[in-house]
């Protein structure tokens, strides 16, 4: 149960099963427990995902690690840190408000921007910088993880 697991905890267990078309989260977790990373990065961020506190994830697949690898390959250690970071917000968002022109700031520093539009089937979607959530509201006992489809890329 979402109770006893952190987010750190909730995104490590994620699993094919779980998220839509098989996809699994294995290579956002392989990021941020990366020793070097942690070793740069500002916000412990590893260890604030583990701490009580109120924090949204937007947690893009392994997939989509492979479709935008060639963004993130040339990045130092620092950089992939602003990336994840940037992934990152401070304060519990549910699906449900997050609202058509919506914008929240990151741990990073930068603002992330919602969406609404509707898909092919006229069904309603919720985007967070032109990134569709596919597995909203992950409950951990920390926070709330969204499952993405693809890696946010902060503008520095």
């Amino acid at each position: 149960p979402w109770v006893s697991k952190s987010i750190i905890d909730v995104v490590t267990d994620e699993n094919k099963t779980k998220i839509p078309n098989g996809k699994d989260l294995e290579m956002f977790v392989d990021n941020l427990k990366d020793p070097e990373l942690e070793a740069v990065n500002d916000y412990g961020l590893p260890s604030i995902l583990s701490l009580p506190g109120g924090y949204t994830v937007f947690a893009p697949t392994s997939e989509a690690f492979g479709v935008d690898a060639s963004k993130l390959l040339d990045l130092s250690p620092e950089q992939l840190s602003s990336v994840l970071n940037y992934h990152v917000v401070e304060g519990v968002y549910p699906e449900s408000v997050l609202v058509e022109g919506l914008t929240l700031t990151t741990l990073q520093g930068e603002q992330l921007t919602f969406t609404t539009p509707m898909d092919m089937d006229g069904n309603e979607t919720t985007k967070v910088n032109d990134e569709t959530i596919i597995k909203p509201n992950i409950l951990a006992n920390n926070g709330i993880v969204h499952v993405i489809d693809g890696v946010l890329i902060p503008d520095g």
